[in-house]
């Protein structure tokens, strides 16, 4: 029986078959949605105490899914949230509408069995004191990506759908807000790279020992926001890569570096900052085995190999920070350019004026640091923002001295009052720093005072 051992070998296509919401609307998740005879099952949880914490019941699919249309959730019990959520997408049938719907209850995965809106009010009780509650829902399946069926109301009725608690996740506003939110509407609602319109997608949270605790005072339960969260984006390709169509990208965000580096052995990252990453990585930080099939097709490179080593100086495995679209590894013999260990990095973007005193116009910079005791010669270095505005810059930057770009050096560059983030690239384009900025990070600094951003980890 799968519930015990989740040896997960079975389709949900007759089910689907059977439980139609529209004339192509299905209920549940669809392993052949891509068509040309493409399966793509969904993940398998393989580590033994994630296992343990699968959520069961007679009222779930197989004792473990619970389907709506289009999307399927396995819930951890533990947790009360999502392991993951299977979801396929119609790029070519979104309709048009407003976001609108109500929060409720998922019925088959049970109240008492999911994180509710106490934990996601604006406001929280934390040991008699009112403090602000920084979490906020976290959509695993989103309204807006949900949208497509084969008539608005078909697609709307798909959208509000996930108003469900189960579909939702403690996800830092910062990141909810920014990074995540770019992610979804982006890179994956608008993919270019399949073939026919056609996306299957797994998202869910990381989880990790030292998740933050939430507390509510009237309550004896608590709820853990995640460490972080994945997104696996599968389609097919037009053009065959060593034989196959199948195309893989997958991507991390993590709201606790902390986590990270205990699960990905010191690996350092920054947060509120999308990654690429490979699927070897994802399965060590969450548990889950996505199968040889898409682990293969995907582009990023986990460990040296002669069959896979296209390009030598890549870094192993790979973690690329992702700015914009055009920052995406999409093949396997996409020209690499390499990431410095950001604890090791030469150069770091340590500050900016991103909001100066009014009028605004012109008194916008960027300060770098040169870390190390010899001089850096910055000549072709590019400074570049998720909106393709860039700085190119020259001459040398004097050790451990810090160096201001602004003026007609800023080139292009923008830094925005809304959220924004900046990469910082050789002339070879090797990606040297990167950082993020949120509206409501920025908001804590007085109009005329610079952000200043991590260094050193």
């Amino acid at each position: 029986m799968v519930a015990s051992s989740l040896n997960v070998a079975f389709s949900i296509d007759a089910l689907c078959d059977k439980q139609k919401l529209g004339s192509d609307m299905a209920l549940g998740y669809s392993e052949t949605f891509l068509g040309n005879g493409l399966v793509i099952p969904m993940p398998r949880p393989v580590n033994q105490d994630l296992i343990g914490q699968i959520l069961r019941r007679d009222e779930l699919d197989e004792g473990i899914y619970s389907h709506h249309p289009n999307f399927t959730l396995m819930m951890n019990e533990k947790h009360k949230q999502l392991v993951f959520a299977a979801h396929n997408i119609d790029q070519a049938a979104y309709q048009p509408g407003d976001r609108s719907g109500s929060w409720k209850n998922d019925d088959a995965v049970g109240a008492e069995n999911q994180v509710d809106e106490a934990f996601y009010d604006d406001d929280l009780y934390n040991y008699g004191r009112l403090e602000e509650n920084l979490f906020d829902k976290g959509h695993m399946v989103p309204f807006a990506n949900a949208r497509h069926g084969p008539d608005q109301s078909s697609a709307m009725t798909a959208a509000k759908s996930t108003y469900v608690w189960s579909n939702c996740t403690l996800q830092h506003r910062n990141l909810n807000e920014s990074e995540w939110a770019y992610l979804e509407r982006y890179i994956v609602r608008p993919l270019k790279l399949d073939s026919n319109d056609k996306l299957c997608v797994f998202s869910g949270p990381i989880w990790g020992a030292l998740d933050r605790e939430i507390h509510i005072s009237s309550r004896t339960d608590t709820a853990r926001a995640p460490a972080g969260f994945f997104k696996v984006v599968c389609f097919h390709l037009a053009e065959p890569v060593n034989g196959s169509h199948l195309g893989v990208l997958a991507f991390a965000i993590f709201q606790d570096k902390e986590v990270l580096r205990a699960k990905a052995g010191g690996a350092v990252v920054k947060t509120d900052r999308k990654y690429q990453i490979t699927i070897a990585q994802l399965q060590g930080l969450t548990g889950l085995d996505f199968g040889s099939e898409i682990a293969d097709a995907n582009p990023m490179i986990f460990k040296p190999s002669t069959a896979r080593r296209v390009n030598p100086r890549a870094h192993t495995p790979e973690v690329m920070p992702i700015g914009n679209a055009s920052d995406v590894m999409t093949r396997l013999d996409s020209p690499r350019s390499g990431q410095q260990d950001l604890a090791k990095r030469d150069v770091s973007i340590f500050s900016a004026m991103i909001r100066p005193r009014s009028p605004e116009t012109g008194k916008e910079w960027v300060s770098l640091l040169n870390r190390t005791e010899a001089e850096v010669d910055l000549t072709g270095w590019v400074l570049r923002g998720k909106d393709g505005r860039k700085a190119v810059l020259s001459g040398p930057l004097s050790p451990g001295r810090m160096r201001m770009i602004s003026g007609s050096e800023m080139g292009t560059l923008r830094l925005g009052n809304y959220g924004g983030d900046l990469i910082l690239r050789t002339a070879q384009g090797v990606i040297v720093d990167h950082v993020t900025w949120t509206r409501k990070s920025l908001l804590e600094v007085k109009p005329g005072i610079s952000y200043e951003f991590e260094i050193g980890r």
